[in-house]
């Protein structure tokens, strides 16, 4: 089927075709809509494309909308919402856009799985500061050269709420650590879809656990990405990433979080000292307040609230007690 965007293209390409210098540019045009992406997104897209196109020759039809729509439907059994999104983002990319009726059953297909998910979705897991500290104790305690490099990892990723993505690929040279102040050059964000790179600030003294894991990891590089296997020294994958923390975490006896558990409880933690939403979005290298604010909890910073154990004064508990004693002298209970 042709879309709407091939269409146009081979317009393009009609109105050059006389004109041999202006041949070359007709690769520039086809391909603007992938170069204009972050990496990570196109290759995304680019996989569910391929999974898509699968599917439909293997069911003997075209790529037409009805056939996405039909897909979308038959993968909600197998797969989330986001995924679907996805598939139907990555269509788009290639295609065009879709009518309005496609649109909205598209959106309906998305919402619906969404909604079943939430149903069965388990609460997010969030880590308290204290919770952090013991993952940290426990894995220096043990002094071998793995520990402390994931130790490492896991106390970077929570304090500068590191993407497993983001870890994976962070350079000795994205680190500068000066007058207490360390800046973390994140050169492509997962939203920064320009690849301009954003940096992130924290507070980490020199002599703090964090500040000397720092210097002396970075002495005894052997590569220039800061998180590498032992053994060859190529750098860790984002996948390597994940299943590293968790263990760190599970060696502390904290079971079923992610390495996304961290960005989140450190979101939250900064909630809880008081830092702005807005703050906490720029540290975090969020794209925008409605993106964060699923990642937080209700807590009684954010409504303008001091937390602080409130326990029921002695005296106010023992007229309470007597109140009740009368109640129930008078038969009223």
């Amino acid at each position: 089927m042709e879309s709407e965007r091939f269409l146009a293209i081979e317009s393009i390409k009609k109105k050059a075709a006389d004109k041999a210098h202006l041949g070359q540019l007709i690769d520039v045009i086809v391909s603007a809509n992938w170069r204009c992406r972050a990496p990570s997104t196109a290759q995304s897209y680019q996989r569910a494309n391929q999974r898509r196109m699968e599917w439909m020759k293997g069911m003997g039809m075209d790529s037409g909308p009805e056939a996405l729509i039909l897909y979308l439907a038959n993968q909600t059994e197998f797969v989330g919402a986001s995924s679907l999104a996805t598939t139907s983002a990555a269509y788009k990319l290639v295609n065009g856009s879709l009518g309005e009726a496609f649109n909205q059953i598209i959106a309906d297909i998305v919402n619906a799985r969404r909604r079943e998910e939430a149903l069965v979705r388990n609460p997010p897991k969030i880590l308290s500061e204290k919770e952090i500290d013991q993952i940290v104790n426990v894995n220096m305690s043990i002094g071998d050269r793995k520990s402390e490099r994931d130790c490492f990892l896991t106390l970077l990723s929570f304090k500068v709420m590191l993407r497993a993505s983001e870890a994976a690929e962070l350079r000795w040279s994205d680190l500068s650590l000066e007058n207490g102040l360390l800046e973390v050059r994140i050169r492509r964000a997962k939203n920064d879809q320009e690849g301009l790179g954003r940096s992130s600030f924290i507070d980490c003294a020199e002599s703090s656990t964090l500040g000397l894991l720092i210097q002396r990891l970075r002495l005894q590089a052997r590569s220039e990405f800061v998180f590498t296997n032992l053994n060859n020294s190529m750098k860790l994958t984002s996948s390597a990433v994940s299943k590293i923390t968790r263990e760190a975490m599970e060696k502390a006896g904290i079971q079923d979080a992610r390495h996304h558990d961290l960005r989140r409880s450190s979101a939250n933690a900064l909630q809880g000292q008081g830092m702005d939403i807005d703050q906490i979005r720029r540290r975090g290298r969020w794209k925008s307040q409605k993106g964060l604010a699923r990642y937080l909890v209700d807590r009684p910073e954010a409504q303008g609230l001091k937390s602080v154990e409130r326990a029921e004064p002695e005296s106010e508990a023992g007229e309470a007690e007597e109140f009740c004693s009368a109640l129930i002298d008078h038969d009223y209970l």
